[in-house]
């Protein structure tokens, strides 16, 4: 086990191994995207993810947490984790995925985190951009090594 990051294993940068191991999974909740206004002293406890921008913080947070606290929602998504656990050097990944779902037309706000890359898809196209993913590993897989 690698001791910086014990779950997970070496980091990998190798743009066809991660592919083949990418291992995509939809996450069960809806992920919505919000923003506080700027000096917004609101609690973003709970956010699975936050971003300071001069206009404001987004946050990225359950549906039931938005709806709760009366938070416009910007963008509803469906959460996938590539379970791989990639390097955050890695070069091409994110582009080679990317490029993938928009060629069926899904756009995707990714992000990279320490351990995995995230992806946020359209609500109602998670289960076609899992499929898409799938296959997409699945077509590696069969041609080894690169």
């Amino acid at each position: 086990m690698n001791a910086d990051r014990p779950d997970h294993g070496k980091p990998i940068r190798d743009l066809g191994q991660l592919i083949r191991q990418m291992s995509p999974a939809l996450q069960d909740q809806a992920i919505v995207f919000c923003r506080m206004a700027p000096g917004d002293n609101d609690s973003a406890a709970g956010a699975l993810g936050m971003f300071h921008e001069t206009e404001g913080v987004t946050l990225m947070v359950s549906e039931a947490i938005a709806k709760a606290r009366g938070w416009e929602v910007l963008f509803r998504a469906a959460h996938i984790i590539l379970r791989v656990p990639s390097d955050l050097m890695a070069v091409g990944f994110l582009a080679a995925v990317l490029g993938e779902l928009a060629g069926y037309g899904i756009s995707c706000n990714p992000v990279s985190a320490a351990c995995h890359d995230h992806l946020f898809v359209p609500y109602d196209r998670g289960s076609e951009a899992l499929g898409i993913l799938l296959a997409m590993q699945g077509r590696y897989s069969k041609i080894g090594p690169m």
